[in-house]
């Protein structure tokens, strides 16, 4: 799916700077040689397709076709780069219990199965998600995963389940709701607490915790709407970490009404949203949450 053989919708810079696991650049790998496999025919990338009535947990009948892409013999829900095979089947042998914890956590339904590439190289997989040094990333829904995912394999469960955590989100609410309403270190915040931490690897619970409430946590106000991307000033492992426990503490106070939160998201909004589930701005509740550290 890469950028030079797909086609470019004017918010797709937007939508692949807000998703992902992200962490510092690293080298490119070297392509490896092909693998046999069944071949995609080659016709231009495009999102996916509107949602069906219901959800798709098995394998579809047809995938959607990717020039530079092989689909999986084992799973047809996966395609992959040549030369990414193994780390193909590594990838389809988590999605069904990621698939179910995702739906389980969240109190959502995939509308669809989303559509999973694996990538050979990270100069591709860059190249796709404008997202160099990540592990894995959601892109316009299509789930995508970097061989560096692969160099850390103890973190591949994980990783699979925070990036359809994204997807899940996203399709319930919609591009749109998904990309300019709901704020960054919410979806990081919700992707990582449903995949234990996945994305927060660097940074223990303890670390975080004692870190907001000495007053050290990353500037909750300057970023409270910010849309994409990390602040700076944090390390990517710390503002997962953080995110995550913050949206454990509000998820915590009332679980039932943070799932009816998360289900009217499309139709009520974040801001009147959260004001309504939680009588209080997410200012005043981060603040209410760093006091309570303290005590």
């Amino acid at each position: 799916m890469g950028l030079h053989r797909c086609v470019r919708p004017f918010f797709l810079t937007l939508a692949v700077t807000t998703l992902g696991c992200r962490s510092a650049q690293a080298a490119v790998d070297e392509p490896r040689p092909a693998d046999p496999a069944v071949a995609v025919p080659a016709v231009p990338f495009v999102p996916e397709q509107p949602e069906a009535s219901e959800p798709q947990s098995a394998a579809p009948a047809t995938v959607s076709a990717v020039p530079g892409f092989l689909v999986l013999a084992e799973d047809p829900r996966v395609q992959h780069e040549a030369g990414a095979r193994d780390f193909a089947r590594a990838i389809a042998a988590q999605l069904d219990p990621a698939f179910e914890r995702a739906q389980d956590f969240h109190q959502l339904e995939f509308s669809r199965f989303p559509p999973i590439r694996v990538f050979a190289t990270r100069e591709s997989y860059a190249d796709a998600t404008l997202s160099p040094g990540g592990r894995g990333s959601c892109v316009l829904g299509v789930v995508c995963f970097s061989p560096k995912l692969y160099e850390q394999r103890a973190t591949l469960p994980g990783v699979v389940l925070h990036e359809l955590s994204h997807a899940l989100l996203l399709q319930n609410v919609g591009l749109w709701v998904h990309n300019t309403k709901i704020p960054a270190w919410f979806r990081e915040g919700l992707a990582t607490l449903a995949s234990d931490g996945a994305g927060a690897e660097g940074c223990t619970p303890e670390a975080a915790l004692a870190d907001v409430a000495a007053g050290r946590g990353f500037d909750f106000e300057s970023s409270v709407a910010r849309l994409r991307g990390i602040p700076e000033g944090v390390s990517a492992y710390a503002y997962y970490r953080q995110t995550s426990l913050f949206v454990a503490w509000l998820r915590g106070r009332d679980v039932a009404r943070f799932h009816a939160f998360l289900s009217g998201l499309r139709s009520t909004g974040f801001q009147e949203g959260f004001a309504q589930t939680f009588a209080a701005t997410p200012i005043e509740c981060w603040n209410a949450w760093a006091e309570s550290l303290r005590e």
